[in-house]
């Protein structure tokens, strides 16, 4: 080949260092290939050698390779088996004519070395040199957890005639250092007293945890992404993330419940409503009071298709809880229905959980939607955007200025069941 190539890196030429894979960084890359003659060169191949072996001088690791995403030109690349890439270089070097246009083909080659890691790209039969540029690679979600510094990607220009220019582009690997809490909630955000409860958070570059509560500190291992704690009243949780001077912190906050609703539930093997319910009195089953706070009744007692409704009352607390009964042709598919509401003194909270049986009858869920409506204040939501929540889950939400006398007519959830097998099996809606 006459003529000179240059390789350059586009714009930043750095990798960011993630510090773990859970808070993976991704990196984007942009390389160019450029020759100074106006008639293209007859390329065989192009390889690139990225440095995949020792920790100081690595690339990305050489688990994340394979999921970088290679883009070159407008054309599309295609991965290739290596006997695949092999019979395509043959061709392409015998000018055969079936091979595909519009392509890069990409062949990975991870077995010929410890050390590196090589790409290798052949040019289809009618690719085109645009402004002297021979190859210009996107390179995204490079990931790197290897040491900081400076590495070398190593290209190789090859054509049909054996004669091979190489280029090398120095790419430099860096961390960012700054401590971050990404996140930081509880697995509950309410709870009886006595309970414990697991805090999560995620951090970043962080050398010192601290979680300070009710005017105590304590300094957890850095390792971690939890901690149990005992619930004794309602309380504001603040964890600080340190890095020499730096800092950063997040705060979340456990309400303790003093009433708590432990279970409500149709059991329709045994044909038995079933409740359970913590430091609570004045129990009420359907408006009718029951001396027991725990206990089992009959399900013949209540009406199949309508909503069984239990309230209690704590101190300075109170709850009502609806549990749908489903008919017998529902009760194969729904499991569990239930919404939920804990009123304090200024605020409420809604809970809502669901349980379906997967493939039962012909009307089983494919997917459940679940809407919560306020008509009190004519407010619909569509409980995350109405996406399939699947077959079981649940859901919280805070409410506020809910009257007791009222809630079980102002806030409504509404199940909506959809078919699983064909158009014409039954669908249904239940709201409580």
């Amino acid at each position: 080949m006459d003529g000179n190539f240059t390789f350059e890196n586009v714009g930043d030429k750095k990798l960011t260092v993630s510090d773990s894979q859970a808070s993976a960084v991704k990196n984007q890359l942009e390389m160019k290939v450029t020759y100074d003659m106006d008639e293209k060169p007859d390329i065989e191949e192009i390889e690139l050698i990225f440095p995949a072996g020792s920790e100081e001088t690595d690339f990305a690791e050489r688990q994340n390779l394979d999921e970088i995403e290679f883009k070159v030109d407008d054309w599309s690349v295609v991965k290739l088996s290596k006997e695949k890439y092999l019979d395509l270089k043959k061709r392409r070097k015998e000018k055969s004519a079936d091979i595909e246009p519009h392509r890069w083909y990409m062949y990975i080659d991870e077995t010929d070395s410890e050390s590196f890691y090589h790409c290798r790209l052949l040019p289809s039969m009618v690719w085109e040199m645009k402004d002297h540029i021979i190859v210009d690679l996107d390179m995204e979600n490079v990931v790197t957890t290897a040491k900081e510094g400076a590495c070398t990607v190593q290209f190789l220009v090859t054509d049909y005639d054996g004669d091979a220019r190489k280029g090398a582009l120095e790419i430099v690997k860096e961390q960012n250092h700054s401590v971050r809490i990404l996140d930081f909630y509880p697995e509950s955000g309410s709870a009886w007293e006595g309970e414990q409860v697991r805090l999560n958070w995620f951090a970043e570059n962080a050398e010192k945890l601290v979680l300070y509560s009710d005017g105590k500190e304590k300094e957890l291992n850095k390792s971690q992404t939890s901690e149990m704690v005992m619930v004794t009243k309602s309380a504001k949780y603040v964890l600080k993330a340190f890095n020499g001077d730096q800092q950063d912190s997040r705060e979340t906050t456990i309400q303790v419940t003093p009433l708590f609703l432990g279970k409500f539930a149709v059991n329709y093997k045994d044909e038995k409503l079933i409740w359970d319910v913590h430091c609570g009195k004045n129990i009420k089953i359907n408006n009718v009071p029951t001396q027991f706070a725990s206990g089992s009744a009959e399900l013949k007692n209540y009406t199949e298709g309508k909503a069984i409704v239990l309230t209690a009352e704590g101190k300075n607390t109170s709850v009502e809880s609806a549990l749908y009964y489903g008919t017998k042709e529902q009760s194969t598919d729904v499991v569990h229905f239930q919404k939920t509401i804990t009123f304090y003194k200024n605020f409420q909270i809604l809970d809502v959980s669901w349980e379906l049986y997967e493939l039962q009858t012909e009307n089983v869920a494919k997917s459940v939607r679940i809407v919560y409506q306020d008509r009190e204040r004519n407010e619909l939501y569509d409980i995350k955007g109405g996406e399939n929540l699947g077959t079981t889950g649940s859901w919280q939400q805070i409410l506020t200025g809910t009257e007791p006398s009222r809630a079980g007519e102002n806030i409504l959830v509404t199940m909506y069941v959809e078919p699983f097998r064909d158009e014409t099996a039954k669908d249904y809606t239940i709201t409580i």
